[in-house]
């Protein structure tokens, strides 16, 4: 086999594999109110007027989670179109970069998206009685390390509604 093939079916595997790795991890954090969990306005009971400014602070970070959808496509097809240039094992290197900026690039999104909820949550328990309140951080606590993203539903290209109710 030739050294362009070796270094592009490599680069193939690596891609896919680290893309899967990615989409795996990314819905196992990201998983909420999915998968068994009651939508928070059932959970906390709330009335009309707490629905609606649940709906009012989570609107922008639904709009964030589509956005990245679209921005991760962007991305990956950025990153695929450098590997395909990558045709001699010199260009391993260059190979090596690419892969560096499309992980920093991931990692500062996700940071951007976890910010967003963070605040999103800071704001939804401002608007919850205290006993509310209260089943609001049992449900966090329950949740597991990850409970400051548990509003955040499913991966951005995939995943459906951001919104908690």
């Amino acid at each position: 086999m030739s050294k362009v093939r070796v270094i592009l079916v490599f680069a193939f595997v690596l891609v896919f594999a680290a893309g899967a790795v990615v989409g795996v991890a990314r819905d196992w954090r990201t998983r909420a109110v999915q998968g068994g969990h009651r939508p928070l306005d059932e959970v906390l009971n709330l009335d009309a007027s707490q629905r609606d400014q649940m709906k009012a602070i989570w609107s922008h970070v639904e709009e964030l989670h589509h956005s990245m959808g679209q921005r991760f496509k962007d991305l990956r097809q950025h990153r695929d179109d450098e590997i395909s240039r990558l045709l001699t094992p010199e260009q391993r290197l260059r190979y090596e970069q690419i892969r560096q900026d499309y992980d920093r690039q991931t990692r500062e999104m996700d940071s951007e998206m976890d910010q967003a909820v963070r605040q999103a949550e800071e704001r939804t328990r401002e608007s919850l009685t205290p006993e509310q309140q209260a089943k609001f951080d049992q449900i966090r606590k329950d949740r597991g390390p990850h409970g400051h993203g548990m509003m955040h539903r499913g991966h951005p290209a995939t995943g459906p509604s951001t919104s908690p109710l």
